[in-house]
């Protein structure tokens, strides 16, 4: 990437980044570096979506976070091997963990919230129940064997974000460095990473006005049950 930005700009490129002692170089490493660090904050990349497990065992309430947490994904929550119907219900506040604690019963379900680095359930989970969830890594550069990192430590390593948007948006930052103009470098970069966005964005669709086609293609989250109290001879009530 490095190589690649500097032949742009008319510039020798390197044999190698890691360990150069050429201080044009090194910018531009630490450069590359704080563009990846943004946008791994700035998307939600597919590439850095993570499965993640919590195995408990009975009396644990707090675990903690996996390396690299960039947060949970949009509309995640955490499912149970206990009640894999039902999302475990979080994240709650501090007020309401606060409330839960000061019940003189305990929910039948914990609840969960992230704090100080880490998952707290309460009550403790059960033992041998596993919570499975995703989250988003922030660690975007991988090894040669694919372990995820937070930095470049070889020549040989590569981002998970796309580096064609890496590349141009170092040609910018370089020129913005050197106080030379960058506007068509910056444009470029821009629509560069607003398609690479578009095309890795994979938040569900729901369609607000479809058709039940029948009965059987939606659960909607009743169960009609006779109970004796309808009205005009209706006795079909809900629950």
């Amino acid at each position: 990437m490095v190589s690649q930005a500097m032949l742009r700009q008319n510039q020798s490129a390197p044999s190698s980044v890691i360990g150069n002692s050429d201080t044009g170089v090194q910018q531009r490493a630490a450069l590359l570096q704080d563009i990846g660090d943004e946008l791994a904050e700035r998307y939600r990349w597919q590439s850095l979506n993570t499965p993640a497990t919590i195995v408990c065992n009975g009396s644990t309430t707090l675990f903690g976070l996996p390396s690299g947490w960039g947060g949970l994904s949009e509309g995640e929550s955490l499912q149970s091997t206990l009640f894999p119907t039902l999302p475990v219900v979080g994240p709650i506040t501090n007020e309401q963990m606060a409330a839960f604690k000061a019940l003189p019963v305990s929910p039948l379900q914990p609840v969960w919230r992230v704090i100080d680095g880490k998952f707290e359930f309460y009550p403790a989970p059960a033992s041998g129940e596993i919570y499975t969830y995703n989250y988003y890594s922030n660690l975007w550069i991988a090894s040669a064997t694919g372990t995820p990192q937070a930095g470049f430590l070889a020549d040989t390593d590569v981002s998970l974000i796309d580096e064609k948007v890496l590349i141009s948006g170092l040609e910018w930052r370089w020129l913005k460095s050197k106080g030379l103009d960058y506007a068509e470098e910056f444009r470029r970069y821009e629509m560069r990473l607003s398609r690479a966005a578009g095309r890795d964005d994979n938040s569900r669709e729901v369609a607000m006005s479809a058709r039940r086609l029948s009965s059987y293609s939606t659960w909607p989250g009743q169960f009609p049950i006779f109970d004796g109290n309808g009205e005009d001879g209706n006795d079909l009530g809900f629950v």
